[in-house]
């Protein structure tokens, strides 16, 4: 699998945390943000292993413990340093060890290091630069949902400077604990009318200078390494309007377009184990790089993630025959489930390929009953600007209205539909846009959906006689690429770079 960014966090933490406990048992102190960047990464017993004997939180009410050294790993929050503070005056604990998810601000600063009798409370303080939420080996989040539209609506202008300085605080820890001094590059549109288009530019200065800064001060950063020297792409949703708006086929992106997936701390799904049995029970079943049979086959064509897991289940029957049911239909998804139902012995594995069986057939089941198969068909000719002979369509908007007449297409899909009907098209009339939803019988308000793309760089209205420029591909398709097969025909094209 290659580097994995859970495994460079979890490293950094952990083996900080020893370098401090040094075989002497310390407590470890966090807060509510810092034990969530902990918990997705590394295991509590882990921690617990390499002398903590306790782990608790600065905002709770704690007994004194004057006796035994402190650990804190904090976010550099001013709460959280006057909790800090507090815990100082009363010494609570008797050395503290400083440990900070991300920089400490200047003022902040000032006001530890101006505490009475810091030297002889405070034994160290180091940052850690993790604060961040990787939720799959080769992918991070920051958990802000406030991010996207702090940064694309106008009325949050005043907002968009501090929170890009916390972003490239952010994405520079990310390069700082994998080791990396990348080059910086960023997406900058051709002919951009909407104002949000420098953010790419801006973003890459300010990731630029929190990673020269860092190295002028650490001259060992960054590390040896074999490696050569990684690119930094910093990019946004403007670069492609149409990738969240099409439907794909892959597992992961179609589970989670189509099925009731939580996305919290954790991504689950609910389901039940052992159905239609006495043992039967609800569970949420964690989806993350824990599960095998979710990292081998989430980015799989549904049609092979399907055939894989059949074709895993066939081998365990043939190296298990024992449990074979000559009477079953090992090729049917439902009878493979009804048959691991019956399998006790294999408790965890059972759990595993239920769980997936169950998501799989209930994204097929969808796949059908929505005329996904249509709708995308219709999704695709438009995204690409061609039909699937790879020639310029006909009859686009009549494909599209025959869909939004069909009651089994769900109203999230005629939004689309129209959405993706209207950036295809370089825009429309505001009249013709309300007409269109209207005929699809979604609320006037959705045309505010629609009109709010123009933040994002899309074209969605025009005045009635207004000379319109076609616009060109960012990524134009090679005309060298083969066609897929009948069976492949709705997975997305694979872009070339020219």
């Amino acid at each position: 699998m290659g580097l994995s960014v859970i495994q460079e966090q979890r490293d950094v933490i952990l083996q900080e945390i020893k370098n401090i406990t040094q075989d002497d048992w310390k407590c470890l102190i966090v807060d509510g943000t810092s034990k969530k960047i902990i918990d997705n990464a590394v295991k509590e017993d882990d921690i617990l292993n390499i002398n903590i004997a306790t782990i608790e939180r600065i905002e709770d009410r704690r007994e004194p413990n004057p006796e035994m050294d402190a650990i804190y790993l904090l976010s550099p929050e001013p709460h959280i340093v006057e909790c800090l503070l507090a815990d100082f005056e009363s010494r609570r604990y008797n050395r503290a060890f400083l440990l900070w998810t991300n920089l400490l601000g200047p003022s902040l600063r000032r006001r530890i290091d101006e505490f009475p009798a810091i030297r002889q409370v405070r034994a160290s303080s180091k940052t850690l630069f993790v604060d961040f939420y990787p939720r799959e080996s080769h992918l991070i989040t920051f958990r802000d949902p406030w991010s996207f539209p702090m940064l694309y609506h106008p009325a949050c202008n005043a907002l968009v400077p501090k929170h890009m300085q916390t972003l490239a605080q952010r994405i520079a820890g990310v390069c700082i604990t994998l080791g990396e001094y990348p080059k910086v590059r960023y997406y900058r549109p051709k002919s951009a009318f909407h104002e949000a288009s420098v953010l790419c530019s801006h973003l890459a200065r300010f990731v630029q200078e929190e990673l020269d800064g860092y190295a002028h001060w650490d001259p060992n950063f960054p590390p040896p390494t074999n490696r050569p020297q990684a690119n930094l792409i910093i990019t946004d949703r403007s670069m492609d309007l149409m990738a969240p708006l099409v439907h794909e086929f892959t597992y992961q992106a179609m589970a989670h377009d189509l099925l009731p997936i939580k996305e919290g701390d954790k991504v689950t799904f609910h389901t039940v184990i052992n159905q239609g049995t006495a043992d039967a029970q609800d569970k949420d079943m964690e989806l993350g790089d824990r599960d095998k049979i979710w990292v081998d086959n989430r980015h799989r064509h549904m049609k092979d993630t399907i055939d894989k897991l059949m074709g895993d289940f066939q081998r365990f029957l043939e190296q298990n025959p024992h449990f074979t049911d000559d009477n079953a239909d090992t090729t049917n998804l439902n009878a493979i489930r009804d048959m691991l139902a019956g399998l006790p012995q294999f408790q965890e594995m059972k759990e595993a390929y239920s769980l997936h069986l169950t998501m799989a057939q209930e994204c097929m089941n969808l796949f059908q009953h929505r005329k996904l198969p249509d709708i995308a068909s219709v999704e695709q000719t438009m995204s690409t600007g061609l039909d699937e002979d790879a020639r310029k369509p006909r009859n686009v908007l009549e494909s599209t209205v025959r869909l939004l007449d069909d009651d089994a297409v769900a109203p999230s899909d005629r939004l689309r539909l129209i959405i993706i009907y209207v950036l295809y098209r370089g825009g429309l009339i505001v009249e013709d846009i309300q007409k269109l939803l209207t005929h699809a019988a979604l609320p006037p308000q959705d045309g505010e959906v629609v009109a709010n793309l123009e933040l994002l760089g899309g074209k969605t209205s025009h005045a009635l006689k207004e000379t319109r420029q076609p616009a060109l591909a960012l990524f134009p398709r090679d005309p060298k690429a083969g066609e897929p097969s009948e069976e492949y025909s709705l997975r997305p094209w694979t872009p070339t770079r020219t």
